[in-house]
């Protein structure tokens, strides 16, 4: 009997953007899933958040508008399973609930709000397989819109990471753009930047002993985040994005910060007119910049890998995974998958 090929949609709805993913897999064969459609579409949910406390009215409406276009899309590749998720604007707002239901309402898509650790499994499924499997520790960084993450690993539980803590800061880089706008981040701004996250990057790497373990050369470090993807492109002087050289190439942490410090003193004009940046990733590139200099200040790395992957590809992987795993009951002779979380190459800076 052929195998029928399956197809799943993700959408992740989050501080700054609304994603989307449809892929086809064929359940048993153990190849990357196909990616039919992607899309990525500002809706700056975390809008005046950080001073009203609410969604705006006019954010709302964008998020419902990016998915009504996100529904044309589902109804042309008929997946079989939609999860939906949002995350720190949506954890922060008091008024998310109305956005959920008015979604379900009018939409037919239900909305599941994760929590910060949910948030970092899906973006450690997503980012698994770039780890390198002879570090007993991992360090899994997600700079995000509503929030700065980051997740101390165990690599050696069944050969899969294992989350053993996790930090989740209010300070993502929609937020920080709020407070400082989209021109340059001084000197001052920076230090600023420094104080408001110094205290709990300490707590957290003295509280796992992170940085003794670095200095042991015992930490594969990922990083999963749009500031880094675009410092990535900066260093190797790409003048254009693709995720082919991106996901997976490993960054040096002192010379990206070398980078960083001088994209961080640009105006909003100049940075745009990096070709491997673009007009919407240049509003953010400077708080961005600031934030990988500050960040990484904590944390002595040398190198990372590049992850441009997230909350969407997680979604995906572990929708498999379940799905490998019924295969696997009901027929043991059938091979578990080595790459299902390793989708296709798609050329996308979302």
């Amino acid at each position: 009997m052929k195998p029928i090929p399956k197809r799943y949609a993700a959408i992740d709805l989050g501080t700054n953007s609304c994603r989307m993913v449809v892929v086809q897999y064929i359940l048993g064969r153990g190849a990357p899933f196909k990616i039919l459609d992607a899309a990525s579409v500002p809706v700056y949910l975390g809008e005046k958040l950080a001073t009203s406390g609410k969604l705006s009215e006019e954010s709302m409406q964008r998020s419902i508008r990016a998915l009504e276009g996100f529904v044309r899309k589902f109804e042309k590749w008929k997946p079989s399973l939609i999860i939906a998720v949002a995350t720190e604007s949506f954890r922060r707002a008091e008024n998310s609930q109305e956005l959920v239901d008015e979604i379900r309402q009018k939409l037919n898509i239900d909305f599941d709000i994760i929590s910060p650790k949910k948030e970092m499994q899906f973006a450690l499924l997503a980012c698994r397989n770039l780890f390198k499997p002879d570090k007993p520790f991992g360090l899994l960084f997600d700079i995000g819109g509503g929030s700065l993450q980051i997740a101390w690993l165990n690599m050696n539980q069944n050969k899969k990471p294992q989350i053993i803590n996790i930090l989740s800061l209010p300070s993502g880089l929609a937020i920080l753009k709020e407070k400082f706008g989209i021109g340059t981040i001084d000197d001052e701004k920076l230090e600023e930047i420094r104080q408001s996250i110094a205290d709990d990057l300490k707590e957290f790497n003295q509280k796992n002993a992170i940085s003794q373990h670095l200095e042991n050369n015992q930490v594969s470090c990922v990083g999963a985040s749009g500031v880094l993807t675009s410092l990535t492109c900066l260093q190797y002087g790409y003048e254009k994005y693709n995720r082919k050289q991106i996901d997976g190439e490993q960054l040096n942490i002192e010379s990206a910060c070398h980078v960083a410090n001088h994209i961080r003193k640009l105006e909003r004009e100049q940075r745009a007119t990096y070709g491997c940046v673009g007009a919407d990733r240049a509003d953010m590139l400077a708080v961005g910049c600031a934030m990988v200099i500050c960040l990484f200040e904590q944390f002595p790395l040398a190198n990372i890998v590049i992850a441009d992957r997230g909350l969407r590809e997680g979604i995906i992987a572990e929708i498999i995974d379940q799905e490998e795993s019924k295969l696997q009951t009901s027929n043991p002779q059938t091979s578990s998958p080595q790459t299902s979380d390793s989708p296709d190459s798609q050329n996308s800076h979302e």
